[in-house]
């Protein structure tokens, strides 16, 4: 992923089930 989008990915994927193998995904 674009490291500009990463802070905002990390909360999207946060609330999908993936988020807990992987965060960064």
């Amino acid at each position: 992923m674009s490291s500009s989008g990463n802070g905002e990915r990390v909360n999207e994927c946060a609330s999908l089930p993936r988020s807990t193998s992987q965060p960064f995904a």
